[in-house]
């Protein structure tokens, strides 16, 4: 009787084996079918959120939360984004991958291949708009009134009364760029435009155009007022504009600008505002200015938040190529390695291009009229704080530890406290990494891999002692899980609360607050 009831039993448990079988192993087909969400983002009024839904390969999907239940999906819709006042959604279309991979197995120069195109959503009037051959957007964060964009410049018209003998192919310079009204859905095109920038009120959009004639180049900068829909000019020139922007409010602008007509062009900095017209305020014989330095522009060039700096980079003047007789196939070429250069050949070549370009940071005080060298050769970079208001700035040198950089893994750097009114660099902390600068200015804090520990110091130079903010703590502010051959890293530091009263810094599930006097 026991034997039958235990058959019994494997009866009944093989038909429940039976019914449920092994689960499916994954294969590259269902690794193709998953789907990935990214790009959230939120409106202001917290009412609307968008998103991208990409395949692994394919065209993905921009999908809009409308409502508590409503979605909208927008085909191949990416690099969205809200309006500030929460009344419409921006974004580009790209164009389709089987498009684009035609393309490239034609061959298609890259100037020629499929556009993406900019699409306009207003919730008001529910209306869709689509603009093809777009390279860029711009939505200021406030009073966003128009929508600024450049689109790929439509063909010159052919003249008919010339025959072909007089014909000649005529290249369009820069782009359209176009401002489209929110609130009528109204367009305004400038056509030609080399530069444009959106003030980040949005109260004014600036934009250069260059003229090219037999005599030379002229170059023209307007302003565009966003609460008249009026654009103006306000200066012209023979010569080169570049890098133009404004401060947040749109009063004040700068730009580089040169007359040379080589190719390796020195710079000068032009400041001005809508009231005055622009002038030269820094070159290459302003005071403070390194011997043989001028404004670069491979530098970005931005104003302080409250508009009393303007900050840039410098470089050495660049010098024209020396003219020679040889092809380029004639001439050597040799790739010369020695053990104790500070980089590994192969990051060298990667960053080759890179270090031609780089550029040190120096600020211009507009109130004083006065250039500061900030960053130099030795401390090459250099942080400015609270969006360039502060009055201190964080320096770093990694030069005397680059070369360990290639085996411990560990990027140590001294750091420097940089007066930003004097340009005068004083040493903080050395041989450290982690390390932030408080947004006032008063203390640095940093983590130490030796002990894992966060500590920090004043920045006032009577109290340089450095007190530990988490050795005696319960927890681990590192990462936990760390499974390389290297110290794990910190969890990081949150935030800092009003005058740098406290700093809130990471364990693996907490927030801590702590005191860095």
């Amino acid at each position: 009787m026991k034997r039958i009831a235990l058959l019994f039993l494997c009866l009944v448990s093989i038909g429940v084996l039976a019914q449920n079988p092994a689960k499916k192993s994954l294969t590259i087909d269902d690794f193709g079918s998953w789907k990935i969400l990214a790009n959230p983002i939120i409106s202001n009024d917290g009412a609307r959120i968008a998103f991208e839904q990409n395949p692994q390969k394919g065209d993905g999907l921009l999908i809009v939360k409308t409502g508590k239940s409503t979605f909208d999906t927008i085909p191949r819709g990416n690099k969205a984004a809200f309006g500030p006042e929460n009344d419409f959604i921006a974004f580009s279309i790209r164009q389709p991958e089987d498009s684009i991979r035609k393309a490239k197995l034609d061959k298609v120069k890259k100037e020629d291949m499929p556009k993406d195109s900019l699409g306009i959503w207003v919730f008001e009037r529910n209306e869709m708009r689509k603009f093809p051959k777009q390279k860029s957007f711009k939505i200021p964060e406030e009073n966003a009134r128009w929508i600024a964009f450049t689109v790929e410049p439509a063909p010159a018209p052919k003249d008919t009364t010339e025959n072909n003998s007089q014909k000649k192919k005529e290249k369009q310079e820069g782009d359209d760029l176009v401002l489209f009204q929110v609130e009528t859905g109204d367009t305004l095109m400038f056509r030609n435009v080399s530069d444009w920038t959106y003030a980040i009120k949005g109260n004014s959009v600036f934009f250069s155009r260059e003229v090219k004639d037999s005599t030379g180049t002229v170059s023209s900068l307007y302003v565009f007022d966003t609460s008249t829909g009026q654009s103006s000019k306000i200066y012209s020139v023979e010569g080169w504009m570049k890098k133009l922007t404004s401060d947040e409010a749109g009063n004040q602008f700068a730009f580089l600008f040169s007359q040379d007509t080589i190719i390796e062009k020195a710079y000068s900095l032009f400041l001005g505002n809508l009231n005055r017209e622009p002038e030269k305020i820094v070159d290459g014989y302003t005071s403070g200015i390194p011997v043989g330095w001028t404004p670069s522009e491979n530098g970005n060039i931005n104003f302080s938040q409250d508009g009393t700096k303007l900050f840039f980079g410098t470089a050495e003047t660049p010098e024209p190529a020396p003219k020679d007789t040889l092809l380029d196939e004639e001439k050597p070429k040799l790739d010369i390695w020695h053990w104790q250069d500070l980089k590994l050949q192969p990051q060298q070549k990667v960053e080759a291009e890179r270090e031609k370009k780089r550029t040190y940071l120096a600020v211009f005080h507009i109130d004083l009229n006065r250039f500061i060298q900030l960053a130099d050769p030795q401390i090459r970079d250099v942080t400015t704080l609270q969006k360039g208001n502060g009055d201190f700035a964080l320096g770093y040198n990694e030069l005397p530890y680059l070369r360990e950089l290639s085996w411990t893994g560990t990027r140590n750097r001294d750091y420097y406290i940089v007066d930003v009114k004097s340009g005068i660099k004083r040493e903080i902390a050395d041989c450290k990494s982690y390390v932030r600068i408080s947004p006032q200015g008063k203390y640095v804090v940093w983590y130490e891999p030796a002990d894992s520990s966060f500590y920090a110091r004043s920045t006032d130079i009577n109290r340089l002692e450095a007190i530990s903010l988490t050795k005696i703590l319960p927890v681990n502010f590192y990462d936990e899980r760390n499974d390389t051959p290297m110290d794990p890293r910190p969890y990081g530091i949150a935030g800092w609360s009003e005058n740098d009263r406290f700093v809130y810094i990471y364990d693996r599930y907490d927030i801590w607050k702590l005191d860095p006097a």
